[in-house]
């Protein structure tokens, strides 16, 4: 029998068709945002192998253990040991991290968008970084924000572990709305920006005497405000601002790292996406987006503004070759930037007077606190209609109302938070995730708003937020429907429902009155 070489040939295309098919299937696919998540790992990675010692001494995301992981898909342990309970290899069809790291699919632990410090794996603890996939739908350059955001991250579980005890102040007593302290932070800022710009033109003498006018306005500005402002910003300015600075510090290392030697294209690709950044616009432009109409806003006064004049510090110390990071790292509790700066320039107190008022005329203090007393006002005209709309949504309303001894709390939004009664009241309009959890209680809303209020003296708190599907309650482990409660005592209840899930081992009334469902222990 005569062989056909034309059949022959045909078969076999259709049997390596189907190997080939067959290859391809068994291959992971990721999403968009899944790929550019791995690429910033491998970025990540190949960034502190070259450039660690330039960012922080003894911080290194190519040696350091960390969890990343996107909600209900995976978690990896990056830099991982060689064998972790609960995860196994990563797969080999996996992008190349460029370091070891441990696989576990789907959700892990009760991880479900937030960040978590100390976080227990197995038998050590390191950080969870959690990125929701529609989180990076918020920002023009997704894989640059999210590279810069594991860098600031993950630095925090460092300054727990290498730092000193960093003063700490509750955050929502800050004075949000003490116009003379708000219009002379604003021109701190403007300083800032100045000696930035000056710096990057190369121009010392006046980067100097912009940081002596800086020094005159903080030291000012700290010793006539609220007791409280000094604390809370001395400790956030080394807490959020040292982690800003290396954030700031790594992405722009990464733009211009040689990387002519990896074969990795995709790490290759992804500092394509790093090309358009530009020092110093890269950071004034951070400055600006905290600045409203010339002056600052209530809601960017306790926190947003600190991040730029944080990191800004700590570029212009690096400028004036001042050795600042082993003291910030092991002084924490007397550092801070103006006392570096008073011994570095030689600022005498008897100028201090005469450079405040250099500085007030400069940027003409006057039409500041015009815009800061307008931009007050704005604030709380805008709180009460935002309230109302709040109020007015349709669905459950649920309020949780408790007391407390201890409770870690953690929130993630890109939407502006309204705090009144210097910090009693938080409004915030959506959430990605809001947890609060001790060893009895557990609350996690995800995707929607939260109105809080808080007694701090006497440790008591109240929720409130709006559902539209309430999934199931259990009281003491008997399942109800809403309908079949209208007051029930409790010694353990857990509700759950759309973009929520509350849990609470200890005693406790719930009520239910129309739309209204509120639980109090």
């Amino acid at each position: 029998m005569k062989r056909c070489p034309a059949l022959f040939f045909a078969i076999t295309l259709i049997i390596l068709s189907a190997l080939i098919c067959s290859e391809q299937n068994d291959k992971t696919r990721f999403t968009e945002n899944e790929t550019s998540a791995l690429k910033v790992l491998a970025g990540v990675t190949q960034l502190f192998k070259q450039a660690a010692p330039r960012i922080w001494q003894g911080y290194d995301l190519s040696a350091r253990t960390y969890l990343f992981y996107m909600p209900d898909k995976w978690a990896l342990l990056v830099n991982s040991p060689s064998q972790v309970k609960g995860f196994q290899p990563y797969p080999k069809d996996f992008p190349d991290l460029g370091c070891p790291a441990l696989y576990h699919p789907g959700k892990y632990d009760d991880l479900v968008g937030q960040l978590a410090f100390n976080f227990q794996v197995d038998t050590f603890q390191t950080i969870a970084i959690g990125v929701p996939e529609a989180l990076l739908a918020n920002f023009a350059d997704p894989q640059v924000y999210l590279f810069g955001f594991v860098c600031h991250e993950a630095f925090h579980q460092f300054q727990y572990e290498a730092f000193g005890e960093i003063p700490w102040a509750r955050e929502e007593l800050y004075p949000i709305l003490d116009e003379r302290n708000s219009a002379l932070a604003y021109i701190e800022m403007r300083l800032l920006m100045d000696a930035l710009k000056s710096a990057y033109a190369g121009q010392r003498k006046q980067v100097e005497e912009q940081l002596e006018q800086f020094v005159a306005v903080r030291k000012y500005r700290w010793q006539t405000a609220d007791a409280f402002v000094s604390k809370f910003e001395q400790g956030l300015e080394i807490r959020e601002g040292t982690a800003q600075y290396v954030q700031i510090k790594s992405v722009v290392l990464f733009k211009d790292l040689p990387l002519d030697k990896l074969k990795d294209t995709a790490v290759l690709s992804l500092q394509d996406e790093f090309q358009t950044i530009s020092m110093p616009d890269y950071l004034i432009n951070d400055f600006q987006a905290r600045i409203t109409e010339g002056a600052i806003s209530p809601d960017d006064m306790p926190r947003n503004r600190i991040y730029p004049v944080g990191s800004t510090l700590g570029l212009l110390m690096d400028y004036l070759n001042i050795d600042w990071k082993k003291k910030v790292q092991h002084d924490c509790p007397n550092f801070s930037f103006a006392d570096l700066l008073v011994a570095q320039l030689g600022i005498e107190s008897d100028q201090a007077a005469q450079l405040l008022s250099k500085a007030e005329k400069k940027y003409d203090i006057k039409k500041i606190n015009e815009t800061t007393e307008k931009l007050i006002n704005d604030y709380r005209g805008g709180y009460e209609d935002e309230l109302k709309s709040f109020d007015a949504q349709p669905g459950y309303r649920m309020e949780i109302s408790f007391g407390y001894q201890s409770i870690s709390r953690s929130r993630s939004s890109s939407c502006k938070r309204w705090t009144m009664r210097q910090g009693e009241i938080c409004l915030c309009r959506h959430y990605n995730v809001y947890s609060l959890k001790n060893k009895d209680f557990s609350f996690t809303l995800t995707n929607n708003g939260l109105y809080e209020e808080t007694d701090w003296q006497e440790k008591k708190k109240k929720i409130v937020f709006f559902t539209d599907e309430i999934s199931g309650i259990a009281l003491d482990d008997a399942a109800f429907s809403v309908d079949q409660i209208q007051k029930k005592p409790f010694d353990r209840i857990k509700i759950f429902g759309k973009n929520f899930e509350f849990s609470f081992a200890g005693d406790g009334e719930i009520s239910v009155s129309d739309n209204l469902i509120s639980v109090r222990f």
